[in-house]
């Protein structure tokens, strides 16, 4: 075997190791990011279980404070209840006592009446008395002094009527000026008496109110204990979920150490023998890769000059062409930015790019990066203006936007005349497609700006 064959045959079996290593890192690739992405959602649900844990907490002290002030309300309605329905006793016998001073009042005011009329009685016997008197006197006169014992008596009677009738009318006007007390008296105890009727109506309502209060209470104490009981019971199953969320996150912390263990090692072992292969592409024999080894540093030295021959004319600085001031574009979704050099390498980088495609049907993508993983001027399908749908936004508007995954970044930052990588490229809907890159690096006046990336097909199908 010619060592031309051997090459061949051996940078063969190189990349066939290689594409199978760089399919495996993708897929511990995937795996750390679904992992990561799991101990963040873990992490998030605990933060929220953590934060509803303290809101449960909340609930129940508030619910446990809420049940004290119940019971010390409904302790005090009892009391007030106990208070109205005392007081609506009280008011009750004051409206008896008052009821029973009424009639005893109707009982003097018949009396007095009576007595009056007595007194008018004993006025008619006085007057009858006077007048007997009167004639008793005349006749007194006539018999001379055989009548003049008749005249004392009959003197005697008259002054008795007279008194008798200055008596009678003291006491009735004595009896007319009690009877109107007592009326004015049994008016003011028939008011007191409604008044207290009333008033112990409007206490029997407060009573029942203050009953109703109570058993409206008594209900919420109740209710309010059933809370407090879930809000414990609701307190403690956080707690359960918090251990075990911690106790999943451990674990996810431990699976994605191992798969960052992993993923390094398998990227080390991917790094190696990407640099075997290169090793064996840069030893002049002919192999699958050397064409676009060449296409790579072919352009990338083509774009050196270019951008030279900008500086020297004037058409651009050495300050705008390694301008790193990134402007974002405002709504922009996967974001996009733009520098002072972005107009120019749109002028000028991407017909260059677009006819590298024809150097062969395995090329897929030909695009210069600058030394921060911006990626400035892409091919015309991949530059389209950005629309509402973010998921077209990233097939379709690669242009002006950062990539930094690791091959990209190797790419960027490489020094070495050319460096050759495999990756698997995610092309939606769970399909993947491995790839090949030869990347170049590209220097303006002995200052590294960036690289040249020319991607292609790692096989002939699809």
């Amino acid at each position: 075997m010619n060592p031309q064959t051997f090459a061949v045959e051996i940078l063969a079996r190189v990349e066939k190791l290689v594409l199978e290593v760089a399919d495996i890192a993708g897929s511990i690739d995937d795996v750390s990011k679904f992992v990561a992405q799991q101990r963040e959602g873990f992490a998030h649900i605990r933060d929220i279980t953590g934060q509803l844990d303290m809101v449960i907490a909340e609930i129940a002290q508030s619910g446990q404070e809420t049940n004290q002030t119940a019971t010390s309300a409904g302790e005090n309605s009892r009391q007030s209840l106990s208070t109205v329905r005392a007081a609506l006793g009280d008011i009750a016998a004051l409206a008896q006592s008052v009821q029973a001073i009424r009639s005893q009042l109707s009982e003097l005011d018949s009396m007095l009446t009576e007595v009056g009329t007595r007194a008018q009685s004993i006025q008619v016997i006085a007057g009858k008395t006077n007048l007997l008197a009167l004639n008793a006197t005349i006749e007194a006169e006539r018999a001379g002094e055989a009548g003049r014992g008749f005249a004392v008596v009959a003197s005697a009677v008259k002054t008795l009527s007279r008194r008798t009738t200055d008596v009678t009318a003291g006491i009735d006007g004595a009896v007319a000026s009690l009877s109107e007390s007592i009326n004015e008296l049994v008016k003011a105890s028939t008011v007191t008496v409604d008044t207290a009727e009333e008033v112990s109506q409007g206490v029997g309502i407060i009573g029942d109110t203050v009953e109703g209060f109570e058993q409206v209470l008594n209900t919420v104490a109740d209710k309010v204990a059933e809370i407090s009981a879930a809000s414990a019971e609701s307190h403690q199953q956080c707690e359960d979920v918090v251990d075990y969320v911690d106790t999943f996150t451990v674990s996810l912390e431990t699976t994605g150490n191992d798969l960052k263990d992993a993923d390094e090692r398998i990227n080390m072992l991917l790094r190696k023998s990407e640099e075997l292969m290169g090793f064996i592409s840069d030893q002049g024999y002919e192999t699958p890769n050397q064409v676009f080894i060449e296409a790579a540093r072919g352009t990338a030295a083509r774009i050196s000059t270019l951008f030279e021959e900008a500086v020297a004319n004037g058409r651009m600085t050495m300050a705008d062409l390694f301008d790193d001031n990134y402007q974002k574009i405002a709504n922009s979704n996967p974001e996009q930015f733009t520098t002072k050099f972005t107009e120019f390498t749109d002028r000028t980088l991407r017909p260059i790019q677009d006819e590298l495609l024809k150097v062969s049907p395995l090329l897929l993508i030909c695009a210069a990066i600058d030394r921060n993983g911006y990626l400035p001027t892409h091919h015309e399908q991949y530059s389209r203006p950005q629309g509402a749908d973010p998921v077209w936004n990233n097939a379709n508007c690669r242009n002006r936007r950062f990539f930094t995954d690791r091959t990209a970044m190797r790419s960027a930052t490489n020094l070495d005349p050319f460096l050759l990588q495999t990756y698997r490229r995610d092309m939606g809907g769970g399909q993947f497609m491995l790839l090949k890159e030869a990347s170049a690096p590209i220097v303006v006046k002995g200052r590294h700006w960036g690289g040249f990336r020319v991607a292609f097909k790692a096989t002939p199908n699809p």
